[in-house]
């Protein structure tokens, strides 16, 4: 037994080895580290290895070109401090060979190999579960960065690592988090997959529908854990070290135009001071000045060796719509404004004019403008027309100054479009009717299908369909479809997508549709709109497969029945019975 229990004792020795072997190699960031340095283009690991420096109180630095690589080696990294913790990408690094400059230099480095960002993501979260500091976990998507960027002061402050999950790993991250039990927020707008898991951990949702608001609940919860009358100013489409700070919350403003939510916010605060992050952003810090009467101060640059050096700022993926004016034109016939858009991104926007401003010898004879925010998908063609009596000015050259914002949504609009043009001046009577007959869902296509006709006998149409006010995932949202042409007569089957999952169809019990329609193709100039109640396609294939085995079913009992009678008679026979008798 003794020599029994020796051998158990050494295997076990031998097995807890081994593992001490294995978190050597595969977690070199358990090593004593001074530094961590970053090499990838991908943010994400960017703001990884920002975060978990944060939480380790260590310097941190990474790269932002191949230039400021070279000089982060000679003038920036501490030579006192020489074990380096070096995060690159596999693939999508800056400059190749980085490990080996760092070694010539003198430091020390370990290397961690990032293959996917969301993986290292999740490796540096369980290093800093292992730490005993971190109290909760900030989950947002990662498909654009700024709401990385938003919660980022806010986590630091409150020790809370912030996760990357979608329905690509959705899977992983559950299962980290109920290993690592801590409070969870679900931070703006997540995969539905994972706020369906994490529903598990009862977590608190962030999300008011855009960004500038959800930006508006942290800041809030940063400034209740710590009361400060102070914020920094950014838009969250870059990385930069002090945007990691938990002395100050972040404060989203805008690139081109200032949401009017946030200045709602800085009126009914206590903030007195803000500090804006990069020249682009001061115009719109001086019109919050001017509105709010806080203090702005203009962060342009960093002391280094004495000398007053660029920040290091890491561009995050953008929100970059594309919205543009082909034309601005006036209808003599319906005496009517015709401002005609076109979305030539690859994103959709929400638009609204702040201004159409109609000028002649330089001075304006009519302005107009939008109420509220309209949608656009990718391709969309449209008018939107403004009643306007211009016929006395007709033989004047006419000048068009406009002033359109754009955004994600209709709080959002923070982008600034400006046009200037000669106004066109067209005669066209458009007599164009346009009928929608039917809207069914496609579970499995994930589409309404739309029908509409057009009743006029002599022209075509054309038309453009949207679903408004859809509910999606407990948010409201707008789908559109493609503009199609429609013969005199005819009916065409238009298909929009939506994502809209079975625990949806309870918060959509009618679906508006709203159609724009017109004789020309850059004329949408007529709407219609409609309720339909939600009715589902039914899968034709599924009914005749289920009908053809039910067919099965009922002519096999039948077969059988009708065998089975006749079993029943011979076994009651009288020769029968006398044969049983006698055995």
């Amino acid at each position: 037994m003794q020599i029994h229990g020796g051998v158990c004792l050494k295997m076990r020795y031998t097995k807890i080895f081994v593992m001490f072997i294995l978190l050597i190699f595969l977690l070199p960031t358990v090593l004593a580290i001074d530094q961590v340095v970053i090499n990838s283009k991908d943010w994400r690991d960017v703001y990884t290895g920002m975060m978990y420096a944060k939480y380790m109180d260590l310097d941190v630095h990474y790269v932002a070109e191949e230039t400021h690589g070279l000089m982060l080696i000679t003038s920036v990294l501490n030579k006192n401090n020489p074990d380096v913790l070096l995060i690159e990408n596999s693939k999508n690094f800056f400059i190749a060979g980085y490990e080996s400059n760092l070694k010539s230099a003198g430091f020390n480095v370990e290397k961690y190999a990032s293959q996917d960002p969301k993986d290292t993501n999740l490796e540096f979260a369980k290093i800093a579960v292992d730490s005993g500091n971190l109290k909760s976990f900030i989950i947002v998507d990662s498909a654009l960065g700024y709401n990385a960027m938003s919660v980022a002061s806010y986590s630091v402050l409150t020790y809370s690592f912030v996760i990357f999950a979608d329905n690509t790993n959705i899977d992983e991250v559950y299962d980290f988090i109920q290993d690592n039990q801590r409070p969870v927020i679900l931070y703006g707008k997540v995969d539905r997959e994972v706020k369906s898991r994490l529903n598990d951990f009862n977590p608190r949702v962030i999300d008011e529908g855009d960004k500038y608001s959800n930006n508006i609940e942290i800041v809030k919860l940063f400034i209740k854990e710590s009361p400060v009358r102070q914020v920094i100013f950014t838009h969250g489409e870059v990385i930069e070290p002090g945007l990691f700070s938990d002395d100050f919350p972040v404060l989203f403003i805008g690139v081109s135009n200032v949401p009017d939510q946030v200045i709602d916010y800085i009126h009914t605060s206590d903030i007195t001071t803000g500090v804006v992050v990069g020249y682009e952003l001061f115009d719109n810090a001086k019109r919050i000045r001017e509105e709010t009467g806080i203090k702005v101060y203009l962060k342009f640059g960093q002391g280094r060796n004495s000398e007053m050096q660029a920040l290091d700022i890491f561009e995050l993926p953008k929100y970059l719509p594309n919205i543009q004016i082909k034309t601005v034109r006036y209808n003599t016939v319906t005496q009517q404004l015709e401002v005609v858009y076109e979305n030539k991104g690859d994103f959709f926007a929400y638009v609204q004019a702040l201004s159409h401003d109609l000028q002649v010898n330089n001075e304006t004879i009519q302005v107009v403008g939008d109420e509220e925010a309209f949608f656009m998908s990718r391709g969309d063609v449209l008018a939107m027309t403004y009643d306007i009596d211009l016929l006395d000015y007709l033989d004047e050259t006419i000048l068009v100054k406009s002033k359109v914002t754009l955004g994600e949504s209709p709080k959002s609009m923070t982008k600034l479009l400006s046009w200037n043009g000669i106004l066109e001046v067209v005669s066209v009577e458009d007599n164009s009717v346009a009928n929608m007959e039917s809207l069914v869902f496609n579970p499995k296509k994930q589409v309404f299908e739309l029908v509409i006709i057009n009743p006029g006998i002599e022209k075509a149409i054309y038309v453009d369909p949207e679903i408004v006010d859809l509910v999606v995932a407990g948010s409201t949202n707008f789908y559109g479809g493609s503009q199609q042409r429609i013969a005199p007569g005819a009916k065409m089957k238009f298909e929009i997508p939506a994502p809209m999952e079975p625990e949806d169809y309870s918060d959509n019990p009618g679906i508006n549709v709203r159609v724009r329609y017109g004789s020309r193709a850059d004329g949408l100039v007529k709407s219609l709109t409609q309720e339909f109640e939600l009715v589902l396609k039914t899968d034709y294939a599924v009914v005749v497969a289920v009908s053809v085995v039910v067919l099965v079913i009922i002519l096999l009992f039948l077969i059988w029945r009708k065998k089975r009678p006749t079993r029943h008679r011979r076994a009651r026979h009288p020769a029968h019975r006398s044969r049983q008798r006698y055995r």
